[in-house]
């Protein structure tokens, strides 16, 4: 018997963990240089897939072939929203809709339309009915925030 587990990984960067404090960052791309070749190495060693919730603002033409080794690996790609704003359910309507819409902008620029995002986390888990709204319509499958 297979074992069954659902693995989910947020790409928050670390940019996005002192943004959240007040501090700014000189920025790197370890999260997409380092990190994620090791999850991607690791869950292939062992058999798994996994949903990896990405940044818009983070989905690069410089992290395009780790993004497109995400995809031919089997795994999903959620939506993390574009920037990671945190308090997310206090923005404004239209800020949501860019937020949701502007991650899936910038994945299609980088993989086209090999993808379909169909499921969103937003940071914080701070989500609201408003955002619940935004979802259904744009015919998201699910959210876990």
């Amino acid at each position: 018997m297979k074992n069954l587990a659902s693995v989910s990984v947020d790409m928050d960067s670390i940019s996005a963990f002192l943004g959240a404090y007040g501090y700014k960052s000189e920025g790197s791309n370890i999260t997409y240089g380092k990190i994620l070749p090791r999850f991607l190495d690791f869950f292939k060693k062992q058999d798994i897939r996994a949903t990896f919730f990405l940044i818009g603002n983070k989905i690069k033409k410089e992290n395009s072939e780790i993004i497109e080794r995400l995809i031919e690996d089997g795994h999903e790609i959620g939506n993390h929203t574009n920037s990671h704003p945190f308090n997310f359910s206090t923005l404004s309507l239209e800020k949501k809709k860019f937020e949701i819409s502007g991650m899936e902008e910038n994945l299609k620029d980088i993989v086209g339309s090999k993808v379909k995002v169909v499921g969103c986390r937003t940071p914080g888990w701070d989500v609201d009915e408003e955002t619940i709204k935004i979802l259904e319509e744009k015919k998201y499958l699910y959210d876990t925030s």
